[in-house]
This record gives C-alpha cells, structure tokens and sequence, in this order.
C-alpha cells in the first residue's frame, strides 16, 4: 500500500508493483494513483504513455528491480 498523504515529487517516476506487473508512477489525486505498465521496456519514455488509475491500496513501491525491467534506465534524468 503506498499513502498517498505522504507522496511527493520525488516520487514521481518511481517504480511500483501490482501483483506480478511492474509500472512506474507518474501522478496522483486524493484518491488515486497513476500509473504506467507496459512501456515495451522503454521506461525512460514512461511519461509518453497512458497511465492506468489505480487504488493506492493494491500497488507498492518497488526499489528492487529484476535487470530485464531496467533497460532504458541508464538514460533517465537524474533527478528521478
């Protein structure tokens, strides 16, 4: 579960988990989570795709990543 109360900037672009699906997230309401799966592992252009509205109770942070999710990271901005 991540709370969103205690969410700031410097969470965007982190990587989270739901279930077995790995995302990362791009934004958030009082009540949800935006998140984006699937990004044909470009994850440096993760802000170029369509976020899914998730519930902050079914996702968590996800610091941990298998090396197969990471390709594309070597080019994110460093300050994501």
């Amino acid at each position: 579960m991540i709370n969103i109360r205690t969410l700031t900037d410097k969470d965007r672009g982190r990587f989270v988990r739901l279930g077995d699906e790995l995302g990362r997230l791009v934004k958030w309401s009082p009540e949800y989570l935006y998140v984006v799966f699937r990004c044909a592992k470009q994850w440096h252009r993760y802000l170029e795709f369509s976020p899914h509205m998730v519930s902050p109770v079914d996702v968590e942070f996800c610091d941990e990543l298998p090396i197969e999710k990471t390709v594309g990271w070597e080019r994110q901005p460093s300050h994501i």
